[in-house]
């Protein structure tokens, strides 16, 4: 192929070799001679271009246009993988108010739109399938408390936010059992931890002697109350001793000795005389103690004799030389006056009475504000009846110290720090369960774990790190338990994540933060069994598969699918039996195709009528007989979509007249593969529902093949035809199924049997979506040997990190070698162009760098995994294929540079 200047120099060359042409001397554009060769040179330069674009545009590898392409591929049956719309699953809250419904119906087609965020438009949901749904199983927190108290005792309680508890101060633990017996335990408070909407209460001495739970329900499970505790003294604590009175104010009060126990008796007849006597006493001091004497209604025979505690009203005779009246020590045992009249005391509270080491708890029978006037001091007092004799205070005055309870603390539930686990998840209220077979969304923070010491955290990469004690850490997955070891999956607070093998009870579990990652999951219901009331329990057909923090976990079982896309109808005009080929084009798109499990793996939503009678789609209309009510559908060059009908020879052609209708769905690709909780917005409100969700991301959307992509994998659908057999054809057929990126396999053997394993991964290097995994893997055995195991998987990432300094000539703008250097490593080192199983290198690196314009040299300062340290720079980071590991079957690997931390790169102008 030769161009203008090419073709007239060698006919001017062909001019001086004839003989009969060597009279034309003249080269002179303007020689008519002259001007034909150029004409002609002209000509050959026009028909050489086209010939050559022709024949480029005639082969796969070699073609540029994206119709070029894409009608070779159809020419080997390969039809570009149209796009396929995202799937997401949905949960309806429903209204709980009194007079809602107990049942609400969501239809199919419910729409439900994405709350955009900067620079986002709007995607539009709709739902699947008919969702029944109950208030009921809207949001049922599973149980959050903790069923008993730990072996060692308790050492915490929870109240509410609002009580205003300090370290030091006293606190009253009462709790009373099924038979109304009760307990009581003082303990000093040592910390008090503000948890949101509740405090954790902390002592150091446990309580071990009655099982104290505050959180558990049931009637052999105690009733447990606590009280803050106030001190108070009794009146005349601070009365004057009386060994420093004066000997005339001394004689006064009585004494406690062997010769002080008589107060001044009066008699009103001889001593030999028979008659009455009257004996008259009044109120007094006794040493320290303060006693009330009761009249005596009978003089005592012989102060040594036991006198009877209720004597006769009628006393008998006196004899000669016996005693004229007992000792006065008679009080009101079970009343106590408080020094002051201000205390919060009121009636059925507990009251402690403390002296060294005695103490006794009473109940407050009532309280009756007053003054005393005694001791020589006249107060305020608060004279409190209690339920219980206090002698044994009496006689210690001065050191007994009254402890006020105060009205009850309100408490909280103990929240359980350990997550529920296996496939019964207890609830906080009774709900009537779900069926089995429904789908139950579970949702949560992360669980978190502490340890009591420091651990080794062995990272990816054979990097390791070491954790202080009493870090907290989030737990990626259940302890995997030998003997009495542990070996936990752990991810720290700079989003590290690693492996950990400790002793058994290293790690233990607490309160996931506020700001711990969230999780969710969808399981079905699962039959609970059992003749057992299984009302409070939700029962679930897999383990929880992830620890989940129980104070956040949430299920939900008014879950239905939804895929992207909105419903459209509308008339695309009559036949014309007349026209041949008939085709109409379609008033929107692009048509949403949706996930299937055989063939591409992709659906078209579309839906054709004729006359009001459906009429299939098919994806060539060559072969078929002529009444065959079919239609074809092709993306036109400009996007657009028209549905072909046949010509009567194949397939039929719509009778004259008949109204051509289409009704489908528009949207699909990665724009609907939006976050969690993003579908928040309801396009159409079924009557009780009050909102909707979606628990996980939606996921599986991928926009229509691009020409590279048919160009790759166009000759991969004629290796297979629709049927796998080698392992080079699940290769294959997983590379054109739709939702897939790249695609490799591996003959492997698990310890068992030989399988065919599969690493494949999403759209541009993306982690390949579960339901895409689900359909490909049943798409495999349908498409092949149904005995022969396959195994799909998504690839291990592994992310690079890249930092490099660049030295560019004084001819270029650094700011422009800089620009482009990066986007040279972004197309090279980037997912979407990397090949699982695909190692970095230096060289590959400092390769593409100096392949732009204006770069002298590369100094490589940082490659390595974000996992290792940085400043390292790692001749190879390895690729690894898929492989068994410690028994377990491993994907490839892809490597490719960090999205979160992209390339690094400083420009220096070479002197």
């Amino acid at each position: 192929m030769r161009s203008h200047a090419e073709f007239l120099a060698a006919m001017l060359r062909e001019v001086d070799r004839r003989q009969e042409l060597r009279r034309l001397t003249t080269r002179e554009d303007g020689d008519p001679s002259i001007a034909l060769l150029d004409a002609w040179a002209a000509v050959l330069d026009v028909l050489t271009f086209y010939s050559e674009r022709i024949l480029q545009e005639g082969f796969l590898r070699t073609a540029t246009e994206p119709r070029s392409v894409v009608e070779l591929a159809r020419a080997i049956a390969y039809e570009p993988r149209p796009g396929v719309a995202a799937q997401a699953l949905l949960t309806f809250d429903l209204e709980t108010a009194p007079g809602a419904p107990e049942r609400v119906v969501v239809p199919v087609g419910t729409k439900v739109a994405s709350l955009p965020g900067p620079g986002e438009r709007p995607q539009l949901f709709e739902t699947v399938a008919e969702l029944v749904a109950r208030p009921s199983w809207s949001r049922m927190p599973a149980r959050r408390d903790v069923d008993a108290v730990p072996a060692g005792g308790l050492r915490a309680l929870y109240v509410t936010s609002d009580e205003r508890l300090l370290p030091g101060d006293r606190l009253l633990l009462v709790h009373r059992d099924a038979t109304g017996a009760e307990g009581f335990a003082a303990r000093t408070v040592a910390e008090v931890e503000r948890l949101g909407d509740r405090a954790r209460v902390s002592w150091t001495d446990p309580v071990r002697d009655r099982i104290l739970s505050v959180a558990s329900v049931g009637p052999a499970v105690p009733e447990v109350t606590a009280h803050t505790l106030a001190v108070a003294r009794p009146f005349g604590h601070n009365a004057p001793d009386p060994a420093s009175l004066p000997p005339q104010v001394a004689r006064r009060f009585g004494g406690t000795g062997a010769d002080r126990d008589w107060a001044e008796l009066t008699l009103s007849l001889a001593g030999w005389r028979q008659g009455r006597v009257a004996a008259g006493v009044e109120d007094l001091v006794v040493g320290d103690v303060a006693v009330r004497p009761a009249l005596q209604q009978r003089i005592g025979e012989i102060a040594a004799r036991p006198t009877p505690v209720r004597p006769p009203e009628r006393p008998g005779p006196i004899l000669g030389g016996f005693a004229a009246a007992r000792p006065r020590r008679g009080f009101a045992n079970s009343e106590l006056h408080l020094d002051g009249d201000e205390h919060d005391v009121a009636a059925g509270r507990p009251l402690i009475l403390t002296a060294g080491p005695d103490q006794r708890v009473f109940r407050v029978v009532s309280t009756v504000p007053g003054f005393l006037t005694d001791f020589t001091l006249t107060r305020p007092v608060l004279r409190v009846q209690l339920d219980g004799s206090r002698e044994e205070f009496t006689d210690r005055l001065r050191a007994t110290t009254a402890l006020l309870a105060s009205a009850p603390l309100r408490l909280a539930p103990a929240p359980r720090t350990t997550p529920h686990e296996g496939r019964d998840v207890p609830l906080v209220a009774p709900v009537p369960p779900p069926p089995p077979g429904r789908r139950v969304a579970v949702t949560g923070r992360r669980a978190q774990v502490t340890t009591t010491r420091k651990l080794t955290l062995k990272l990816a990469g054979g990097r390791s790190i070491v954790v202080a004690a009493g870090a907290r850490l989030t737990a990626r997955a259940w302890p995997r338990v030998t003997g009495r070891a542990a070996v936990w999956s752990l991810q720290d607070s700079s989003g590290r994540t690693g492996t950990a093998t400790v002793l058994r009870g290293t790690v233990h579990w607490i309160l996931a933060a506020e700001d711990a990652p969230t999780t969710a999951a969808v399981l079905t219901a699962a039959d609970p069994g059992g003749e057992v009331d299984r009302t409070a329990v939700v029962s679930l057909g897999d383990d929880l598969p992830v620890p989940i923090d129980p104070a956040t976990l949430v299920l939900d079982a008014n879950v239905v699918p939804a895929t992207h896309g909105e419903t459209t109808a509308e008339v695309l005009g009559t036949s014309h039996p007349e026209t041949p080929d008939q085709h109409f084009r379609l008033g929107d798109g692009p048509v949403t195709h949706v996930l299937q499990a055989e063939g591409s793996g992709a659906r078209s939503t579309l839906v054709v009528r004729v006359g009001g009678v459906v009429w299939d789609e098919v994806p060539t209309l060559y072969g078929l007989p002529g009444d065959a009510r079919v239609h074809v559908t092709r993306q036109d060059d400009d996007g657009q979509w028209s549905v072909r009908f046949g010509d009567g020879a194949a397939g039929a052609q719509p009778p004259g007249g008949a109204e051509i209708s289409a009704a489908y769905r528009v949207g699909l690709g990665r724009a609907g593969n939006v976050a969690a909780g993003a579908l928040s917005q309801l396009r159409t409100r079924p009557l009780g529902v009050r909102g909707v969700t979606n628990p996980l991301p939606a996921e599986g959307g991928d926009d229509a093949e691009t020409i590279e992509s048919a160009r790759r994998n166009a000759p991969l659908y004629v290796r297979t035809l629709d049927r796998v057999v080698s392992v080079r054809d699940h290769e294959d057929h997983a590379a054109t199924f739709n939702g897939v990126g790249r695609a490799t396999a591996r003959e492997l053997w698990d310890g068992r049997r030989r399988i065919v394993h599969l690493t494949c991964t999403g759209p541009a290097g993306t982690p390949l979506a579960e339901s895409t995994r689900t359909a490909l893997a049943a798409a495999l055995r349908s498409a092949g040997d149904g005995l022969q195991p396959v195994t799909v998987q998504g690839h291990d990432d592994r992310q690079v990190v890249l930092r490099a300094r660049v030295f560019a000539d004084r001819q270029h703008r650094p700011d422009t070698v800089g620009t482009d250097c990066l986007a040279a490593l972004l197309a090279a080192f980037a997912a979407p162009a990397r090949s699982l199983a695909q190692a970095m290198t230096v060289g590959d690196v400092a390769r593409t760098l100096h392949q732009v314009a204006g770069v002298r040299g590369v100094d490589l300062l940082e490659l390595r995994l974000t996992t290792d340290l940085p400043g390292t720079v790692l001749a190879t980071v390895p690729a690894a294929p898929a492989r068994v590991e410690a028994g377990a079957v491993r994907p490839a690997q892809l490597v490719a540079l960090s999205g979160d931390e992209p390339p690094v790169l400083t420009v220096e102008v070479e002197e």
